[in-house]
């Protein structure tokens, strides 16, 4: 494995700050967290550009709502085509369109903000257990990017990180095989969140510290 310089400054805790904000939602309602959804689906395996741009090709051609998805499925297929696992992303976001009509997760998830954000893990469990086509790391990002702070989105650099504090983790080769277990995510869950705790931060704004020094989201324009 590279070795890499996991030290956090100052400046890497402001950029994660800046960053966070900008991938939060400005408004928080059912059509929003449906497009959050779809930006998680979008960003499996995927390069944080070519994510970001086809998730804002879906914004501009009104392809963010279960209904246009459905009914749309032509444009959307075009629109993903470059993507990587194109027709497993195709299908992945038209079950979660016609999962995402009859659940009552996004009514959950409005309460719960409104009445002091005490479901955050079982939400997020729940979203990772029968949403199709977003597993623990999806669900996770979704709730952040819904304005939780506490999930930890695992990905290789959060992984590596742990490692390199001591941790025994399993850093997999996502070439190879997926990611932890459903109780190995939880176990490395709650070691990010000691070391946040460590920082003194939130675990969501370490994992933006991380992510924008060392992975492809560092390629977006902050300053």
């Amino acid at each position: 494995m590279a070795e890499y310089d996991w030290d956090l400054t100052s400046e890497d805790f402001e950029r994660a700050r800046l960053l966070h904000e900008k991938e939060k939602l400005l408004t928080l309602d059912e059509r929003s967290m449906f497009s959050a959804g779809l930006y998680c689906i979008l960003s499996v395996a995927e390069n944080y550009k070519k994510h970001k741009s086809m998730y804002d090709k879906l914004q501009e051609e009104s392809l963010n709502t279960p209904e246009n998805i459905i009914r749309d499925e032509g444009r959307l297929e075009e629109i993903i085509k470059g993507a990587r696992f194109p027709k497993q992303k195709l299908s992945r976001i038209k079950r979660f369109a016609e999962w995402w009509v009859w659940s009552d997760v996004p009514e959950r998830i409005l309460y719960d903000i409104s009445h002091g954000r005490k479901e955050e893990f079982d939400l997020r469990n729940r979203i990772a257990k029968e949403a199709p086509g977003i597993g623990m790391k999806g669900a996770s990002l979704f709730m952040i990017k819904c304005g939780y702070e506490n999930v930890v989105p695992l990905d290789i650099w959060i992984l590596r990180f742990l490692e390199s504090e001591g941790y025994d983790v399993i850093v997999p080769d996502y070439n190879k095989k997926s990611g932890p277990s459903f109780r190995a995510y939880l176990q490395y869950e709650s070691f990010f969140i000691d070391v946040a705790r460590k920082h003194g931060v939130t675990p969501a704004l370490l994992q933006f510290a991380l992510w924008s020094k060392y992975s492809t989201w560092n390629e977006t324009k902050l300053f």
